[in-house]
């Protein structure tokens, strides 16, 4: 259960985020109510006529199914509210979306396999899609611990998702991003709060009082200890990194580990090759805080013809292959 959530039954959820504010209970709705599906397909449009991309519609790939006993919504009596009603729902406000803006986005909160074609992107809402910290990454790349966190899997599950990290906070660490542009998912930051709008709008730092109203606060350790404007100057670097390859890095199919060999002068690093026709791209990580990474890398029966960092001086070349700086990634292609 949420964090926000106070109290759930089969028919409404109480949420209470401000400790100044009451809780709100919401009613839930069967997909097949001609009302509401009426009234979010008008929230789509209006969305649209504000010039937002997109929008989401939160929770849609993460609640459970519902008893319904109304005679007018289309199904048996009891039906199970479940796959079939989210999808007849979720494809009427796609198609209709689609004949106004074809590059409108239709969003939804988690993965589920029945709305795979007709969700553009998830909003990640599974334990594997919340950036690790520094000892987490750690942890996991030398075995002091077991993984908690394998994004990896969701790729073999699901090759062709779109699906953004968990990041409830107004920035993310350089090695937050770096690890979401090597699990091949999409960075996010989520203004919630005040407090966040000041930190991206004024670059103000918050002191912990700023949230003493909010029942459930972003990472403060990871807010406070960030300076916004670099992590900005950092993100657009990796954005504007991403689009430069974007056959690779966007389009590009995910093959984890495979298709290239690679030696790594410390256990605190992690390479991932991307395949786009006749092209392998391979990622290159240092996860280490301060030691530079000295690495080779070869794809059998393919010649590196490029060998780039999103930072130019974060990458420099050796008789024997290449040195990276700490917590930075490279991308070597092969043809």
């Amino acid at each position: 259960m949420s964090p926000f959530v106070t109290s759930t039954s089969l028919v409404s959820e109480t949420w209470h985020k401000y400790y100044d504010a009451p809780a709100r209970t919401h009613g839930r709705a069967c997909f097949g109510c001609d009302v509401w599906r009426k009234r979010m397909l008008s929230l789509a449009r209006q969305a649209h006529d504000y010039g937002a991309d997109g929008i989401i519609y939160d929770q849609l790939a993460t609640r459970s199914p519902m008893f319904c006993y109304s005679p007018d919504h289309g199904h048996p009596v009891p039906a199970v509210v479940v796959e079939q009603d989210r999808l007849d729902f979720i494809t009427e406000i796609r198609n209709a979306m689609s004949a106004i803006d074809p590059e409108f986005v239709v969003m939804t909160e988690g993965v589920a396999d029945y709305e795979l074609g007709c969700i553009n992107i998830f909003h990640g809402c599974s334990f594997d899609v919340y950036p690790p910290d520094q000892k987490a990454m750690e942890d996991r790349m030398t075995g002091r611990s077991g993984a908690t966190w394998f994004p990896e899997m969701l790729e073999y599950t699901f090759p062709d998702l779109l699906m953004t990290v968990r990041n409830p906070a107004p920035v993310t660490s350089r090695n937050m991003s770096d690890f979401t542009l090597v699990s091949h998912l999409k960075n996010e930051i989520e203004c919630r709060y005040l407090a966040d709008v000041r930190y991206l709008k004024e670059n103000r730092i918050p002191e912990i009082e700023d949230y003493s109203n909010v029942t459930t606060k972003p990472d403060l350790a990871l807010v406070r200890s960030q300076d916004p404007v670099a992590m900005r100057n950092y993100q657009k670097k990796l954005a504007d990194f991403q689009d430069s390859h974007k056959a690779l890095l966007k389009t590009g199919r995910f093959m984890d580990v495979q298709g290239f060999d690679f030696e790594a002068s410390h256990s605190l690093s992690m390479a991932k090759s991307f395949v786009s026709g006749r092209k392998t791209g391979v990622v290159v990580w240092n996860i280490s805080e301060d030691t530079p990474l000295e690495f080779k890398v070869s794809v059998p029966a393919r010649k590196l013809v490029l060998a780039q960092s999103p930072e130019d001086t974060a990458l420099s070349s050796t008789p024997d292959g290449h040195v990276l700086a700490p917590q930075s990634i490279a991308l070597l292609v092969f043809e």
